[in-house]
C-alpha cells in the first residue's frame, strides 16, 4: 500500500501559549504519514483494553521505561504515570525528555525517533516557575480529578492542528498531559489524567 504524506504544522504562537513548553507534540510538523495511519489511531480509541481504576501499576506502555525514568529524574523530582491508557492498533513508542522546565514522557509513532514529526502527545511534570496557572488556552474548563484535585481542560489550534490538554497541580507540582485531538477524545484524556492523579509518584533513584 502506498502511503500518502500529509504535512501539518502548528504556528510559533501556539508554542508560546503552552505553559513551560510541556510537550514537543504541539509542533506537529509531519505528524501523520498517511490517512490510513490516522484512521487506525482514531478507530483504536474505541478498542480500549484497560479502564480507569483505583491505584494500580502504570499501564503496560510505560513499564519498559520505569527504571530509566527513576535513573533520569533529577534529585527531588517526581512524575506520575497513568494506569489507564487507550490501546491503539498502531504501536506507540514512549520516550523521555528532560530539561530545567520539567520531565516529559512523549509518545512517538516510530521507534527510536524523538523528533516532532514522530510525536503525537505526551505527559509531563513541570517545575514551578511562578507563571500564572492555569495556562491560557481555548475552551478552558475546570474539571474535578481524583483525590479532590482541581484540573483544567483546554485546547489549542483548530482542525487537524487541534490538540487537547489537561493540567493540574498536585503536591506542589504541576502535571499535564496532551495529545492530538483526532487521536484522543476529551473523555479519554481526562480519564488518563484521573489515573495519573490517582497513582503514587515515581521518584528519582537515591
Amino acid at each position: 500500500m502506498t502511503l500518502v504524506i500529509n504535512m501539518y504544522d502548528f504556528s510559533q504562537d501556539c508554542l508560546d501559549i503552552i505553559f513551560a513548553n510541556l510537550l514537543v507534540a504541539v509542533f506537529l510538523k509531519d505528524f501523520m504519514k498517511s490517512q490510513v495511519l490516522l484512521g487506525c489511531l482514531v478507530l483504536g480509541t474505541g478498542l480500549l483494553t484497560s479502564f480507569p481504576s483505583a491505584t494500580a501499576q502504570p499501564a503496560p506502555l510505560f513499564q519498559p521505561l520505569i527504571n530509566d525514568i527513576r535513573n533520569e529524574l533529577p534529585k527531588g523530582w517526581s512524575i506520575r504515570l497513568p494506569s489507564y491508557f487507550p490501546t491503539y492498533p498502531t504501536k506507540l513508542y514512549p520516550y523521555i525528555q528532560s530539561d530545567s522546565k520539567g520531565f516529559r514522557v512523549n509518545f512517538a509513532i516510530k521507534p527510536n525517533c524523538s523528533a516532532p514529526n514522530c510525536t503525537i502527545g505526551g505527559l509531563a511534570m513541570l517545575k514551578s516557575d511562578g507563571k500564572k496557572f492555569p495556562p491560557k488556552g481555548d475552551n478552558l474548563t475546570p474539571i474535578n480529578l481524583s483525590n479532590g484535585i482541581r484540573g483544567y481542560y483546554f485546547t489549542l489550534g483548530s482542525g487537524r492542528d487541534k490538540a487537547r490538554y489537561v493540567y493540574w497541580e498536585q503536591d506542589k507540582d504541576k502535571f499535564g498531559i496532551g495529545g492530538i485531538a483526532e487521536v484522543v477524545s476529551q473523555k479519554e484524556l481526562i480519564d488518563i489524567a484521573n489515573s495519573m492523579a490517582n497513582e503514587p509518584p515515581i521518584t528519582s533513584t537515591p
